[in-house]
């Protein structure tokens, strides 16, 4: 029988996860990647994401930055402030299921680029 978590216990997961981000006293930064190569670098509120509800916690609203290099975006990293990386994933188009889904994957420097998708879901 596979172990499972009741709402609460996922909320609470989820919340010490994403409650990492903020914890070296501001919003961490969501890191936009190309393999290893950084296409867009977003800065996050404090708090970084809600409360969560059902094992999600959802992102605060993140502000458009330019994309600082040209490439197709498949991968991300959320930091705290310090630069520690606290979760990584992957990065798709709005639909195809990434962790992190963005319009359009394929970034040119000096566009444009705004997250239409960032959660955090614990693990059931």
């Amino acid at each position: 029988m596979a172990l499972t978590h009741a709402t609460a216990v996922r909320n609470a997961i989820a919340d010490a996860v994403v409650d990492l981000i903020d914890a070296a006293g501001s919003g961490g930064e969501l890191i936009i990647k190309d393999g290893g190569v950084v296409l867009a670098t977003f800065v996050l509120p404090s708090p970084s994401f809600g409360d969560a509800a059902a094992g999600v916690a959802l992102a605060n609203a993140i502000d458009e930055v330019d994309a600082t290099a040209t490439g197709e975006a498949d991968a991300f990293e959320l930091t705290d402030a310090a630069g520690t990386v606290i979760i990584s994933g992957t990065v798709t188009v709005v639909g195809d299921g990434g962790d992190v889904e963005l319009s359009d994957v394929d970034l040119v420097a000096g566009d444009p680029v705004s997250v239409d998708l960032l959660n955090y879901t614990a693990p059931v």
